[in-house]
């Protein structure tokens, strides 16, 4: 039986490169709309394959820009965890097991804040750590909800699990406020028990030439992957 593994542990020493010809290979990050002023995006952990089991997202880095425009529990502070009795469907939040609330029972499963958060997740800007996998992390609290790729909707031949939310009144698809960053991911390869990795997958919001594919989902990293 899985356990869920402890993303704070070392990470230098992953260092075996793993086939890239099936599984989560990347991120994409879609605009939703506006609901209550806020424009509201969402970003995707992207796989071919439908086993794979995504457990963590970690190491979130912005690269360029800033996500001061960022909002989260209407500016008054807080988390950033889908499942604080705060968090609405257009706030910001990120995921692990799907959405607000989702996967939680008893409050022992769903989506955990790990390392890396400033004040416990209060504030909109994501903040930037040192080190090679510095910044903010999460991952499920517990292996039985680790979340499969074809639980996720499938479009132009892959399956998208979400990783994140992101609203503000300042993100509009054809702004120029805005930010890009990387961010990690980790997960079981089908009926496997050892971790693999993905380095160094990027996003952007609004995404790039949102001003004309508004709405569409666009691929926006290929990072290294290495199993353990």
């Amino acid at each position: 039986m899985r356990t869920s593994p402890m993303l704070w542990l070392p990470l230098s020493a992953l260092c075996v490169t793993s086939p890239s010809w099936a599984t989560f290979n990347g991120l994409s990050s879609e605009y939703q709309g506006t609901i209550d002023g806020k424009h509201v995006w969402r970003v995707y952990a992207v796989s071919n394959n439908a086993n794979d089991m995504l457990f963590a997202a970690f190491g979130h880095h912005v690269v360029s820009g800033s996500m001061a425009s960022v909002e989260h529990n209407d500016m008054l502070g807080g988390t950033w965890s889908p499942h604080s009795s705060s968090a609405t469907t257009n706030d910001s939040f990120v995921t692990i097991t799907g959405g607000i609330g989702v996967g939680v029972i008893d409050g022992a499963v769903g989506t955990v804040l790990t390392f890396g958060w400033t004040n416990g997740g209060a504030g909109s800007e994501i903040a930037n750590s040192t080190g090679g996998y510095g910044g903010a992390s999460w991952q499920i609290s517990d292996a039985a909800s680790a979340v499969r790729a074809d639980t996720g909707v499938f479009v132009g031949g892959m399956y998208r699990v979400m990783i994140m939310q992101i609203a503000g009144a300042n993100l509009s698809p054809n702004g120029v406020v805005g930010f890009n960053a990387r961010v990690n991911l980790a997960w079981w390869s089908d009926a496997g028990t050892t971790p693999d990795y993905l380095f160094n997958s990027f996003y952007s919001v609004p995404t790039p030439g949102a001003v004309v594919l508004a709405g569409l989902a666009t691929l926006c990293g290929t990072g290294r992957r290495r199993r353990n």
